[in-house]
């Protein structure tokens, strides 16, 4: 009888246990909010570049040029007739889109840390703000002005049946 009784309180307690740890009202916590965000970022920053022809003399491509990743051809008038990739831009190539669109390499990201979680009320979506940190920028990044350190960054989830989501 006595172990009969001591059974039961263990089952009701146990079950009482894991109903309270597994109810957060439906909010969302900074550790599935890092988990999601972690899942969804990539490691690598990349930048996606046209090196075609162009009327424009936007500085990046006089950067680039500058550093020695990229060579420019120039109409006698003012304009780019065409540009390519030197051998040291070749390096940082992540992908040939096309003969003139091309993605670069321009630095590593690691994640770090929720600054902070604001949910709207009467509705099922939440800010998050959090950090990242940039290191490893190439030359590719540096042209577009780009430094090293720890910069802010939001998303927005949306909570569904079975959880919460970073929204598209």
């Amino acid at each position: 009888m006595k172990t009969t009784k001591i059974l039961v309180t263990s089952i009701l307690v146990l079950f009482i246990s894991i109903f309270i740890f597994s109810c957060n009202n439906g909010r969302l916590s900074r550790s599935t909010a890092e988990k999601l965000i972690k899942e969804k970022i990539s490691k690598t920053e990349v930048k996606e570049l046209y090196l075609g022809e162009t009327q424009s003399s936007d500085q990046v491509y006089t950067n680039l040029e500058n550093m020695g990743l990229i060579s420019i051809k120039r109409y006698y008038l003012g304009g780019i007739s065409g540009m390519e990739l030197t051998e040291t831009g070749k390096q940082y190539l992540i992908e040939n889109k096309n003969r003139y669109n091309k993605t670069f390499k321009i630095s590593d990201l690691d994640f770090g840390e929720i600054t902070g979680i604001v949910e709207q009320d009467g509705s099922n979506k939440a800010e998050v703000n959090y950090t990242l940190i940039r290191k490893n920028v190439t030359p590719f990044g540096k042209a577009f002005g780009l430094n090293e350190g720890a910069f802010n960054n939001s998303v927005i989830f949306i909570k569904y049946d079975d959880g919460w989501r970073i929204e598209e």
